[in-house]
């Protein structure tokens, strides 16, 4: 059967382990200069990190065991006075540290002994650390420098001049200058310090002979208009760069350095990320890893035959901006790590990535830690500089592994992986130069530029064969590639299968001396002949040709494999090996398809059966969101040192709206104003009236402003020439403001919050919601998994009697499918869950069924927290967010349980109230075709009708219908509106803009004022219930307002004059704002209840004001204003004596009343509607009731109104 083999690499199944956010580096100030260096540089002691700091540049070292929470203020290394662009570490010296910055400076810097960043040093007197040596020649900034690996106290440094200097640091002063002619992008020497290659801006790559100050190699590099970066490849005469193609594709090129005119193999495309990818090569595993900028992935290949071989890929939603490996001798060999990197997350925190090789660790893994570079250099700077060439002395890492400390071995070019560097054979590949045999080590280690050592024997390979069966393999693919019968195909990823024991080594060392010698002098007799060679490109090996080399008759030109019978033996069970090992893979492929095809054929029949649900997604969920809180519940828990149960709610709408701010009442509904002006979404009204809490405009995110933001920072240059995009700048930037905004104070014991409980509007799928989705996915892995909670509310309808499951199981496929894993399942139904439907969406949405949440239909919505009570849900927080560490104080717990126990009995008396206790407003208003317009007057009404123990029932009229012209039109509308209004136990006249019905308010204030009947007017409608009165009593024909007429002759009605009549958005008086209460008021029923207070603050929102000319004449009529602004001149309140209730505020009371606290205007009207105002004011006067958010229940007397059984 034909087939292709899975390349063996030992490196194959490397895997990229994260950190815990707790043991990672937080709380930075990671520098947002978009200059394209590494941002972090670190060995086993320290890790420098470019700091964003004022007064100049500077950088952060931090202590590699000193995890977890940086101090607010920490030392840094300050001395630039422009920001640093780059730093490096000294390869043989721990602390001693070089940095380059805007100011073209270079300094060095030496860390302190003992060096902390947690002293008991007050926060005032840190004290920074100042350069120790400072190295001027540079006139423009310098943005790269670097440490030469071989030579001691050698430096480079480029700058913006288009140069790189070489610094001889004990003189102080630059020796070589290499001239480049554009900017350089990127740097890096060759082991040996003897060469450097470059990448400049244009696009040429350059191997520099750097003694000689010119370059040795000058070829085209990367097409691309973005930076590249290179790095040369060990102790190989091997370059590999990154960069871009013309069309902006990343690439990965490998290069020759003696014949660099064309990559090995071609440019190879990665993919179409416009970050820059980083590269770093480890020359113990020859293994080449590829940082992406921007995102978070790390790839990495293995060199083998002259080729990058593809192994795995590290995939994180955590994008990274800086990343730094660390030097081999720092890596943790217990937990077979061979590698590990420092990733910048979010500019806020640096990331270990640990990558590890799956295998057992009790024991030295001498094949995956070969000898590396330790702290001895090979030379000094005074013998580099004159012409000395050497590779520093290498390290032995067993006596690491073990304890002993550093222990030298000889500084040989030693092949580190499995396989030697292929030499001339079939395939047009470059030869490289015969390398000496091992055996005779020379007495000088060569220049770079030679090849690496001879082939490894057997027993460097580890005692098995299967390396050279594998290489046989390898290059016999291009053979295989056009076979149309083949059932195997190239594993390029890790898949999971059983391992194959390796056969046994039964080779004695003396065979393998034999064997290893005989190799050599077969590879020398094949050189001087054109006979074959075992290392040229093999042919399959037939079963004839095993019994040829068991019995000994094998041809001379194989006599490293004839030489042994017991290694024929072990290539021969290799073979087999392989061959169960592809006969498996194959019955292994096989069950996969048939999977695959059942899953196909499944997917099919769910999509088919959810036809009919598709409609109920996306146009029932906005409805049913509203009374159970959207589509997502996010719960985000701040890191605090004392945590308390005090929350808070941001909340997040993707419409590209600013604000709703100028967003039509009959279309999203209710426009929510907070103190602070912010005009919002009215969830947000909810969040207030159900926590008791103030929120700020901050708490509310659109896409509108969060891309504003965005923009304005680029406009500002916060970015610095980076390619601004959806990811990550403005997935970040959400992220950033959540966190931000968690911290903000929410309640009057102005502490920060305990727990962020995020609103996530939209729907999964639509294109506005996407940016957020992920950056909430994001948020969650920043959290950490313990810190974040999620609850997807989704619906079950019920058809034909029916509970449908279905839509709900779509509906976590596709959250799942978009990064986020739901905690819990609010599940909203008309009616209760059965046992059945909460088993079946355990079971398919892979939740325990304690965390299906069944909500509900309920008589009211008060009745939610107990129904999510019952359900389970503090049980379930508590669990998964571990809420029972936390302690909480006896004040607090008293005062939570004392509101529980309080709204339990406010909203279970309120469903016993009779038919005949009811209490009738009717709302005359703009815009009674969608009730959301007015939810906070709605809610005003319910919590003043709870106070006063009735229930409440409220009808709709649409103003246009009470005006004059309607009875042309549509006679019953008029008819029914009035009968509506005059049947009433009182009139609320609510806010509104617009022409449109107004006549109709004004026909509603006379009514209820000649009636009379109690009044409340709210904005408009106290402005209209002056134009009213001005025009029936005080006798002022025309009187209007100029927001209908801005030619009336008798504007009873102003427009404010701070305000700019052009812009729309947010150009109104809005917040909250104080309003005094007139000498000579102290008899007016509102301000009694309002507890006889000399001012109140409320909020506000409008546009217009009574015209302070009529004030004077309204008030000689009996029209009393005894509510005006801190100024007095803006009429606030409006209120006739000798009425039952007739108020008018131009605030907007609402916005601050309480299920337990109900605003005193709307209480007012409530009490007097159904004849209880005497009793309520005296309660209020008393000091108890609900309006100084008191609650009494006492021996059946609730809210001090009247009896009642509970």
């Amino acid at each position: 059967m034909a087939g292709r083999f899975v390349r063996s690499s030992k490196y194959r199944h490397v895997f990229g382990r994260p950190t815990r956010k707790e043991q990672c580096y937080d709380n930075l100030r990671i520098s947002k200069n978009a200059w394209d260096t590494n941002l972090v540089k670190a060995n086993p002691e320290y890790i420098a990190v470019n700091w964003e700091a004022s007064g100049g540049g500077a950088f952060a070292v931090i202590p590699t065991s000193e995890r977890g929470r940086l101090p607010e203020r920490i030392p840094l290394f300050r001395g630039h006075t422009a920001v640093v662009l780059d730093t490096d570490w000294n390869p043989f010296h721990d602390s001693l540290i070089s940095s380059g910055s805007d100011d073209g400076k270079v300094f060095l810097w030496r860390v302190p002994e003992g060096f902390t960043l947690h002293s008991d040093v007050p926060a005032d007197d840190v004290k920074d650390v100042a350069p120790v040596g400072r190295l001027n020649g540079h006139p423009k900034k310098v943005g790269h420098v670097l440490f030469n690996p071989a030579a001691e106290n050698v430096l480079a440094s480029a700058s913006g001049d288009f140069t790189i200097k070489i610094w001889d640091i004990e003189a102080g002063s630059a020796k070589l200058t290499l001239k480049l002619g554009d900017i350089i992008q990127s740097l890096c020497w060759s082991p040996d310090g003897s060469m450097l290659v470059t990448t400049s801006r244009d696009k040429k790559l350059r191997v520099w002979d750097v003694r000689q100050q010119k370059p040795a190699q000058e070829v085209q590099g990367h097409a691309g208009a973005k930076n590249s970066r290179a790095v040369w490849m060990g102790e190989h005469d091997r370059i590999a760069t990154t960069g871009f193609s013309r069309m902006s594709d990343r690439q990965l090129a490998l290069w020759d350095i003696k014949a660099p005119r064309e990559p090995i193999g071609g440019f190879q495309m990665l993919d179409s990320i416009s970050g820059v990818c980083i590269p770093f090569w480890d020359d113990g595993t020859q293994c080449l890893y590829l940082a992406g900028k921007g995102d978070g992935n790390i790839r990495y290949y293995e060199y083998q035959n002259d080729k990058l071989e593809y192994l795995s890929e590290y995939k994180s939603a955590d994008p990274q901006r800086g990343i730094a490996f660390l030097p081999k001798r720092g890596v943790n060999m217990h937990d077979n790590e061979v590698m590990r990197a420092y990733k910048t997350v979010n500019d806020s925190y640096i990331e270990p990535i640990s990558f590890i090789v799956p295998r057992r660790a009790e024991t030295f893994q001498e094949d995956i830690y070969p000898p590396t570079v330790g702290l001895k250099p090979a030379m000094s700077s005074g013998e580099w500089f004159g012409g000395k060439t050497a590779l520093p002395p290498k390290i032995d890492m067993e006596t690491i592994y073990e304890g002993g400390g550093m222990k030298e071995v000889p500084a040989q070019p030693k092949p580190m992986s499995d396989t030697p560097a292929p030499v001339k054979g079939p395939e047009p590949t470059k030869k490289e130069p015969e390398p000496e045999p091992q055996a005779q080590p020379p007495k000088e280690v060569p220049r770079l530029g030679a090849s690496r050592a001879p082939p490894v024997s057997m027993k460097e390979q580890g005692g098995s064969m299967m390396a050279m069966a594998d290489k046989y393999v390898d290059q016999d693919r291009d053979k295989e590639a056009s076979s149309d019968e083949s059932s195997f195909e190239e594993v390029q990823k890790p898949i999971e299968r059983a391992a194959v024991k390796p056969a046994p080594d039964d080779l004695k060392p003396e065979e393998v001396k034999e064997t290893t010698s005989e190799l050599w002098k077969a590879k020398e007799e094949t050189e001087k002949g054109p006979g074959p060679s075992i290392l040229d490109e093999p042919s399959e090996i037939p079963p004839s040709k095993i019994a040829a080399l068991r019995s000994g008759t094998a041809t001379p030109t194989t006599p490293a494999v004839g030489s042994s019978s017991s290694g024929v033996e072990a290539l021969e069970r290799e073979v087999k090996n392989m061959n169960s090992m592809m006969a498996q893979q194959s019955r292994q492929m096989a069950s996969q398809g048939q999977a695959i095809a059942d899953l196909v054929a499944e997917v099919k029949s769910l999509k088919a059966s959810l036809v009919a649900h598709h409609e109920v997604r996306s146009g029932v969920r906005r409805g049913h969101q509203r009374h159970w809180k959207r589509r997502y519940c996010l719960f985000y828990w701040p890191a605090a040192e004392d945590r308390r149960t005090q929350d808070m709610w941001p909340s997040v709408d993707p419409y590209m709206n600013v604000d709703a701010g100028t967003m039509a009442p009959t279309e999203h509904g209710e426009v929510f104003v907070l103190d602070d002006g912010g005009e919002v979404d009215l969830d947000l009204g909810n969040y207030e009236r159900y926590l008791n809490i103030t929120l700020t405009r901050e708490n509310n995110i659109t896409t509108g402003k969060i891309y504003q933001h965005v923009i304005q920072r680029e406009r500002r240059g916060d970015y610095l020439g980076q390619t601004v995009q959806v990811v990550p700048h403005l997935t970040n930037a959400i992220q950033d403001w959540i966190e931000r905004v968690a911290k903000i104070p929410v309640d009057d014991t102005n502490e920060q919050p305990d727990v962020c409980i995020i609103e996530l509007g939209g729907t999964v799928g639509d294109i506005e919601s996407g940016p957020f989705i992920e950056a909430m996915r994001q948020l969650r892995r920043r959290a950490g998994k313990d810190n974040f909670l999620q609850i997807h509310v989704s619906l079950v309808p019920v058809v034909s009697r029916e509970q449908k499951s279905k839509p709900t199981q779509q509906a976590i496929k596709d959250v799942r499918s978009a990064g986020l894993t739901p905690d819990l399942i609010a599940c909203r139904c008309q009616e209760p869950l059965s046992q059945s439907t909460i088993s079946k969406i355990a079971m398919f949405c892979q939740v325990e069924p304690s965390q299906v949440i069944a909500v509900h239909d309920v008589s009211s919505t008060y009745h939610v927290p107990m129904l999510l009570e019952r359900q389970g849900l503090i049980e379930n927080l508590t669990t998964i967010l571990r809420l029972d560490a936390y302690t909480i104080s006896p004040s607090l717990l008293a005062s939570g349980q004392s509101i529980w126990h309080q709204w339990k009995a406010l909203t279970t008396s309120q469903d016993r109230f009779l038919e005949t206790e009811k209490v009738t407003i009717v709302l005359v208003g703009k815009y009674t075709n969608l009730h959301d317009s007015y939810l906070s007057v709605i809610k005003s009404l319910e919590h003043s009708a709870m106070a006063c123990a009735r229930k409440l029932n409220l009808r709709w009229v649409d103003a246009s219908h009470l005006e004059k012209q309607t009875v042309e039109t549509s006679p019953e509308l008029y008819h029914k509106a009035w009968h509506e209004l005059c049947t009433a136990d009182g009139v609320l006249v609510p806010g509104g803009f617009g022409h449109r019905g107004t006549e109709g308010m004004v026909a509603a204030a006379n009514w209820a004022r000649t009636k009379p009947k109690p009044y409340l007017g709210i904005c408009l409608g106290m402005q209209l219930a002056v134009v009213e009165y001005a025009r029936n009593v005080c006798g002022i024909p025309g009187a209007g307002s100029m927001e209908f007429d801005a030619q009336t002759e008798k504007p009873v009605v102003i427009f404010m004059p701070e305000i700019d009549k052009k812009t729309m958005g947010g150009n109104m008086r809005l917040g909250l704002r104080p309003t005094l209460f007139q000498k000579d008021s102290e008899w007016s029923r509102l301000r009694k209840l309002y507890n006889n207070a000399d001012h109140v603050d409320e909020r506000h929102r409008h546009r217009y004001e009574v015209n302070p000319d009529y004030v004077e004449q309204l008030s000689g009529k009996g029209l009393n204003f005894i509510g005006k602004d801190d100024k007095g001149v803006r009429m606030e309140i409006v209120e006739l004596k000798d009425h039952p209730w007739f108020v008018g505020v131009q605030f907007h009371p609402e916005y601050l009343s309480r299920v337990l606290k109900p605003s005193p205007p709307y209480l007012g009207l409530v009490a007097a509607s159904c004849g209880l105002l005497d009793q309520v004011t005296d309660r209020c006067l008393n000091g108890k009731g609900l309006v100084n958010g008191e609650i009494h229940v006492n021996g059946g007397l609730t809210n001090g109104v009247r009896n009642m059984s509970l």
